[in-house]
């Protein structure tokens, strides 16, 4: 799935951003992390947690679709971050 889609599918409001919780969602719905392990989810807030504001400049509580998808955008970075936690 393609950044874009997947932005497309987790923008549940249809708001064009994505708000943190959005994302954390989306990521442990994704990976069944909510079946697996507590700890793992805890992990993927903390990752969230750590990068969000460099994306979220305007402080707004969301990022747009470019910010998102874009090279070295939120995406790239989440999805380096998790690859690393395994």
């Amino acid at each position: 799935m393609t950044l874009s889609r997947f932005f497309a599918f987790w923008d549940e409001d249809g708001s064009g951003e994505l708000e943190k919780e959005e994302v954390v969602r989306a990521i442990v719905k994704t990976y069944r992390l909510d079946f697996i392990d507590l700890g793992r989810v805890v992990a993927v807030r903390s990752v969230v947690d750590a990068v969000w504001d460099i994306f979220d400049q305007d402080k707004s509580g969301g990022v747009s679709r470019d910010e998102f998808t874009r090279r070295d955008g939120l995406g790239d970075s989440l999805a380096a971050q998790l690859n690393y936690l395994g």
